[in-house]
């Protein structure tokens, strides 16, 4: 391997044990929820004498209820089960933190943060449900939560006076508590923007495309020292940006606006930040342009100081390698 190559291997090693720094633990499903649940249904070779009521479980703890059990011409199974509404288990940040724990078993530098995922919706029943999730964040704080994502409902499409002051309510009750806030905006269209903008305590946000569609928004975004969290391949496959070669990542940098790499759904549009730290080299961006961008993510992560101040002193220390 060249030299430059190692260079390369060794900083997205790194790269990858900060990225997880941000982790986000979006919400675990609650043991029990009462009101309307979502319906889905799925096709099984064997459901292994599966029948109606029967409890719907993922990773041991309880989701939903199997409502039918039909056998098909081809002799698979249709069931049909009710998932409850996404709520937080009293002890999910012990479960976060033995969950990082096994990890670190394996990889010993990683360091995850929690944050909690909430969203403001214009329907009653659902912002109730919603709002559950916000004071199970207020008070997971004590326990160590980072922060809250703030996604306002309908999805970039808003301007909703009504429904940005509560996510601004709920914005000041979250930084009360002492948790970070990152707000999902900007990725779809221009809409909701500068209202995200004015969110009390913004730290950091999530997306962001089409802030570069307005020269106005991009000196808002400057002026705000808001840290915005750049998803290449996300953004691509699901079309907020056309291509890699015009995403506006590297707009965003012209423009003093401090950048970050991150993944969003890893699962979901096959990548790692191992992978994104890769495209943005191969967009042009140099080993100390992925270095800062990682210093970026470290400065605007919700974690301690403490915590903060090593990961930067092992980020210093590596670039000396």
């Amino acid at each position: 391997m060249s030299g430059s190559g190692a260079t390369l291997w060794k900083f997205g090693s790194f790269a990858v044990v900060m990225a997880l720094l941000t982790t986000c633990l979006f919400f675990i499903f609650g043991g029990y929820r009462s009101g309307p649940a979502n319906g889905y249904s799925a096709v099984f070779k064997d459901t292994s004498q599966l029948k109606d009521g029967d409890t719907v479980r993922v990773a041991g703890v309880r989701v939903g209820t199997v409502d039918s059990v039909t056998l098909r011409s081809d002799n698979t199974v249709l069931v049909r089960f009710g998932a409850d509404r996404l709520t937080a288990l009293p002890d999910f940040m012990d479960l976060f933190r033995e969950a990082e724990e096994r990890v670190q078993a394996h990889h010993p530098r990683l360091r995850a943060e929690a944050i909690g995922y909430v969203e403001v919706w214009d329907d009653a029943e659902r912002l109730g449900a919603e709002e559950v999730k916000l004071n199970a964040c207020l008070g997971a704080a004590r326990d160590g939560l980072g922060g809250i994502d703030l996604l306002v409902r309908p999805y970039d499409a808003t301007e909703d006076p009504e429904l940005w002051g509560t996510a601004y309510r709920w914005a000041e009750r979250a930084a009360s508590a002492g948790l970070g806030l990152t707000v999902h905006v900007g990725e779809f269209a221009t809409t909701s923007i500068a209202a995200a903008l004015r969110t009390p305590g913004l730290r950091r946000i999530g997306h962001g495309t089409h802030i570069a569609d307005e020269p106005h928004l991009l000196d808002d975004l400057a002026r705000s020292g808001v840290t915005l969290e750049c998803s290449l391949t996300c953004n691509v496959v699901l079309g907020s940006a056309p291509t890699y070669e015009d995403h506006p990542i590297r707009k965003f940098v012209r423009h003093g606006i401090p950048v970050t790499l991150a993944t969003d759904l890893p699962v979901h549009v096959c990548t790692t930040i191992g992978r994104e730290y890769a495209i943005a080299s191969i967009l042009g961006f140099s080993t100390d342009d992925l270095r800062t961008c990682t210093r970026n993510a470290v400065a605007a992560s919700f974690t301690t100081s403490t915590r903060r101040a090593a990961l930067l002193d092992d980020l210093r220390r590596s670039a000396h390698k």
